[in-house]
């Protein structure tokens, strides 16, 4: 199996409802795919952290009942050598060395996600174009794992309108220690002179969630990216899972999909 040099046709699941108003990109973790990630992802049912029960919102138990207007794109990561496991070729969307050693090794990350950016921000465009006046407010990216981290970056370096949210799971920040070392100074220089925050992509707010039990990616670098994007004037919603391993869970769920009601001011039912 040969590496990619390009990005394989993303998995697109259109809104229950015949309505389009929002669009969800999220992304699998190093070594999956969008078959693989998203379909469960849609079907797992929202849970409450208190009663561990689904969710009682009148039927709408996923995240896709749960927001019927909204079209889910599930992109795929191109096959790659990944130096961590001696240049084998699996899909990722960067490569990068070992996420408990920040620092180590950085270099292995910039061209991967350069590309990742890239196609990433095209997606974006598209989708804020279809959505029409107001677009990136109905747009939420996000991923698991290294496709959060991804999707962090992204973010960061966006130069579009602020999106509705991001939204990470058991992931960590690439380039944290310099990023952390500039956002001081940066936090100053908004604070001073703030952006119009129509343009600010910076204004976007972010749900990251995590296992306490997590082997893969430590809690503490979740913790640490969301300390990092909070010094840099991003508001960050940050939710740990006592007992949950390197994945999501109806809980987690649940509570991404309270945050974006509340962030998006979302409408989900009643309206066609």
């Amino acid at each position: 199996m040969a590496p990619q040099s390009g990005f394989p046709d993303p998995l697109v699941i259109a809104p229950l409802s015949p309505v389009h108003k929002q669009t969800f990109i999220l992304l699998h973790g190093r070594g999956s795919s969008a078959a693989n990630f998203g379909p469960g992802l849609l079907q797992e049912p929202l849970t409450s952290r208190t009663t561990n029960t689904v969710m009682p919102h009148s039927g709408l138990t996923t995240l896709q009942t749960n927001f019927p207007h909204a079209k889910f794109i599930f992109p795929t990561a191109p096959r790659r050598r990944a130096t961590i496991y001696k240049r084998s070729i699996i899909n990722q969307w960067f490569d990068s060395w070992h996420v408990d050693e920040q620092g180590v090794n950085e270099w292995l990350m910039i061209e991967g996600l350069q590309k990742t950016v890239g196609y990433l921000h095209a997606l974006l465009r598209k989708e804020i174009a279809l959505l029409g006046e107001g677009g990136a407010q109905n747009v939420v990216l996000g991923g698991i794992s290294q496709g959060c981290a991804a999707s962090l970056v992204v973010m960061l370096l966006w130069d579009g309108p602020p999106l509705g949210a991001v939204l990470g799971v058991c992931g960590w920040l690439p380039f944290e220690g310099g990023l952390s070392k500039v956002a001081g100074a940066q936090k100053l220089e908004l604070d001073e002179a703030p952006p119009d925050p129509d343009r600010n992509p910076f204004s976007t707010p972010v749900f990251l969630g995590h296992g306490t039990e997590d082997q893969k990616v430590p809690v503490g670098l979740g913790l640490s990216a969301a300390a990092c994007l909070e010094t840099m004037g991003i508001k960050v919603s940050w939710n740990e899972y006592h007992g949950l391993g390197h994945w999501y869970s109806g809980e987690m769920l649940a509570d991404m999909a309270s945050f974006l009601e509340y962030q998006t001011k979302w409408i989900q039912q009643g309206e066609e």
